[in-house]
């Protein structure tokens, strides 16, 4: 099966990419998607398997850039950019209706690969046996007659257009939105926040 993917006719600022699936995060204001890398699991209680939780924040303090610090609950995790080896591309998939046409028999028979065969086939015939040499118990089969039909022979499905309410067939594409060049790689263990703001309880 092939799936043909192009570039998109739009530019990553006309893509609506307010709900960016993880574990990718934009970046503001350049825009850029990068890739979030954690060495370990985020486990959550009560929280909605299917995802679409803010779980943390992730911020880059003023003169380090290149240090993203990302809090989560009470931890924080100090993290570097990373460029990647090989760009990953984010894909968009699309989907068509596909006129549906009608099947149509080869216009050269001796172009079919089905009739080259046959009459090949026809040179090797093995002669019947006689009924002498057959079992009593059983009858022989009767003789069918094939036709090749000039050649062309229909493998389409018995039900297709059976029902004129049935789907048209769709087709497949790929387009590239953009590349994806770092990472934000979050390597080292959490750090516990410790709240010292609150006046001690009585």
């Amino acid at each position: 099966m092939r799936i043909p993917i192009h570039r998109a006719t739009q530019t990553l600022e006309h893509v609506d990419v307010s709900h960016v699936p993880p574990p990718l995060v934009r970046l503001s204001p350049s825009g850029e998607l990068v890739l979030v890398e954690m060495q370990g699991t985020l486990e959550m209680d009560g929280g909605d398997p299917r995802g679409g939780e803010t779980i943390g924040t992730l911020t880059f303090p003023p003169g380090r850039e290149d240090k993203p610090i990302l809090q989560i609950s009470h931890h924080r995790l100090e993290g570097t950019i990373v460029k990647l080896r090989k760009p990953l591309a984010v894909l968009q998939k699309r989907t068509a209706p596909r006129s549906r046409q009608p099947a149509s028999p080869p216009t050269s028979p001796t172009a079919s690969p089905t009739l080259s065969r046959q009459r090949a086939r026809e040179t090797l015939v093995t002669p019947p046996r006689s009924s002498a040499a057959a079992p009593a118990s059983s009858s022989p089969m009767p003789a069918r007659p094939t036709s090749l039909l000039d050649g062309y022979a229909d493998f389409s499905s018995p039900h297709a257009g059976a029902s004129d309410g049935m789907p048209l067939p769709t087709t497949t594409s790929y387009a590239i939105v953009t590349l994806i060049r770092h990472k934000l790689l979050f390597s080292q263990r959490p750090e516990p926040i410790v709240a010292l703001d609150r006046a001690p309880e009585p």
